[in-house]
């Protein structure tokens, strides 16, 4: 038996639609399912068209309702953290913050990424965080201030190599001294000056406004170096960590040591330089640092606890470019996971600064759930049951994303591999 549920979710104008599907009894034949290419658009009040048994439809809504909830519920509180001036861009106080929530709410990351390029975030399990210093990557070796990353890079064993950027990366690139012009989205795009007094204060006071940037690739062959994302050790509280017994990387598990990706290195990392970390607050609690010339600052506890790095700016990065263009609350459609083999869907919330009197986007505020997240809801809640839920996209031709039984619906395969069909459009 079959049946068939559209679910439909409305909250502050950002919509997640999910095709619900409850089997009962259960059968083998769900595993048999797979997932190629996803479009996923998500909303919150129950809209539930049911073809048989519509108790179990309900049931089953609540359910995703208040698991789906909880991402909006968390950046709306970091939101409104933030807007408090308790959080300033630190990447100590938002590890903190973020540890804190994830302990409460477990997901698979939290974080920020803003305009100046700088993100910080925690990951759940295992834990561990990120963090990139603000800054463009694209600049010419051996010109400018911005070496000063080109050595902070590490290979698995935690040997120096230089942050050097391939034929074909991307890098931000500022259009008129990055000014200010007004952002993509309908509201900014509006002319106000056709409006009514009334009309138009309103209509002014919707607009918001975004730096001028570029996105471009490397195409000659001038070394290029980019600023890295780095990956941390955390301890019990969610700071960064290098000292021996101090890491925990999984709630509830013991104490243990940082090591690089090979497993056997441990991390000592003590590069010294004038980076932005050292001028966060609570500076000479967390920094030893010395004042070496005027306003500046050098520490070398920015890269402690730092056993992995790679290319990565939050500003090319699909969750950013659609936040930054719709100035609005959403859910993603699925997309691959930078650093995971995984797939899954981010809720993005925009942020904002006020300067000259303008509202201005200062970057993104996400959560991540991974599509194994999903499963392990649906597969703890339904484990007893004698009926099967799946999730499956909207879109034609209706793959399934995940099941009660525990699959995602979702692997990694080899594309010359032809015993493995995926739509033409998937790389």
């Amino acid at each position: 038996t079959k049946v068939s549920y559209n679910i439909e979710y409305n909250s502050h104008d950002h919509t997640l639609f999910i095709p619900l599907i409850v089997l009962s009894p259960k059968s083998s034949a769900m595993h048999r399912l797979s997932l190629s290419a996803l479009v996923l658009p998500i909303y919150w009040l129950p809209v539930a068209v049911a073809e048989f048994n519509f108790e179990i439809g309900l049931r089953v809504h609540e359910r995703l309702t208040e698991f789906m909830s909880t991402p909006p519920n968390l950046l709306d509180f970091v939101s409104n953290y933030r807007s408090n001036l308790a959080l300033k861009s630190d990447r100590d106080s938002f590890l903190l913050l973020g540890d804190a929530l994830l302990k409460s709410h477990p997901h698979w990351m939290i974080y920020y990424g803003l305009e100046d390029g700088e993100l910080a975030g925690n990951f759940y399990s295992p834990r561990h965080g990120n963090y990139r210093e603000p800054g463009d990557g694209g600049y010419i070796v051996d010109d400018g201030v911005q070496n000063k990353h080109y050595t902070t890079c590490v290979n698995e064993t935690g040997d120096a190599k230089p942050c050097q950027m391939n034929t074909g990366d991307e890098y931000v690139e500022c259009v008129d001294g990055c000014s200010l012009q007004r952002c993509e989205d309908e509201d900014s795009q509006r002319d106000c000056s056709v409006l009514g007094d009334e009309e138009k204060a309103s209509c002014q006071a919707n607009i918001k406004w975004c730096k001028s940037y570029e996105i471009k690739k490397v195409e000659d062959d001038v070394p290029r170096g980019f600023i890295p994302l780095s990956y941390y050790c955390l301890d019990s509280r969610g700071l960064p960590t290098q000292e021996p017994g101090t890491v925990l990387e999984f709630l509830g598990g013991d104490l243990g040591n940082c090591y690089y990706d090979d497993k056997v290195t441990l991390v000592d990392r003590k590069l010294s330089g004038e980076y932005e970390y050292c001028a966060g607050e609570d500076l000479t609690k967390q920094c030893p640092s010395q004042l070496e010339e005027e306003d500046t600052l050098n520490c070398n506890t920015t890269f402690a606890g730092a056993f992995r790095t790679s290319n990565y700016d939050p500003r090319y990065r699909p969750w950013y470019l659609l936040t930054r263009k719709l100035q609005r609350p959403n859910w993603t459609p699925p997309f691959v996971f930078w650093d995971a083999d995984a797939m899954g869907i981010t809720y993005v919330e925009p942020i904002y600064t006020t300067g000259e009197g303008k509202s201005v986007f200062h970057g993104v505020l996400a959560i991540d759930y991974k599509f194994s997240d999903i499963a392990s809801f649906l597969s703890n809640t339904y484990q007893e049951s004698e009926n099967i839920v799946a999730i499956v996209e909207a879109s034609a031709p209706n793959y399934m994303l995940t099941s009660s039984t525990g699959g995602t619906g979702t692997k990694r395969v080899m594309a010359s591999d032809t015993t493995q069909p995926c739509p033409s459009n998937t790389d």
